[in-house]
């Protein structure tokens, strides 16, 4: 990849990243078409939409450090990531138990409400029972079953 092709990105990545961030408020007009509450729309204006220009200006980081970073230590670094892939596996298991550990301790101490914004909307959606029961299965069970798969797949017991 020509190197200055790293550059543009860097730049067209930190400006749309900005341009996110600053102008969050008039993003807003999507959620006029949805069907969302007033807290769903806050939540998405306040956290969802600067968290994606965020992502965009981390990604601005990476392009300008591979644009300006030795060839030498490049070639070290993806000799690095080659040899030691399997911590990856171990990474992602372990944040994807310690997430689903999470939603068990905000289960525990009936905290729901607060930390989880689909919850109350998927209740009224699908009723008490299978609202509760859908979240479970997508904030706790799915995510414990990877970290359980992926910590087995990284110690070799299964393929």
């Amino acid at each position: 990849m020509d190197k200055i092709i790293l550059l543009y990105f860097g730049f067209g990545f930190i400006a749309l990243g900005s341009i996110i961030i600053i102008f969050r408020k008039f993003i807003g007009k999507l959620y006029d078409k949805m069907d969302l509450t007033d807290q769903e729309k806050n939540h998405f204006k306040n956290n969802v939409i600067p968290l994606v220009g965020i992502i965009f200006i981390v990604a601005s980081v990476i392009f300008f450090g591979l644009y300006f970073i030795n060839e030498d230590i490049k070639n070290k670094i993806i000799y690095y990531i080659e040899n030691n892939k399997n911590i990856f596996l171990l990474l992602l298991a372990t944040l994807a138990i310690g997430f689903s550990l999470f939603t068990v301790a905000i289960r525990i101490f009936k905290k729901e409400n607060k930390f989880f914004s689909k919850y109350e909307p998927m209740r009224k959606k699908f009723g008490d029972s299978k609202g509760n029961i859908i979240h479970v299965a997508e904030y706790t069970a799915i995510p414990l079953l990877i970290g359980i798969y992926l910590i087995l797949k990284y110690f070799k017991i299964i393929f």
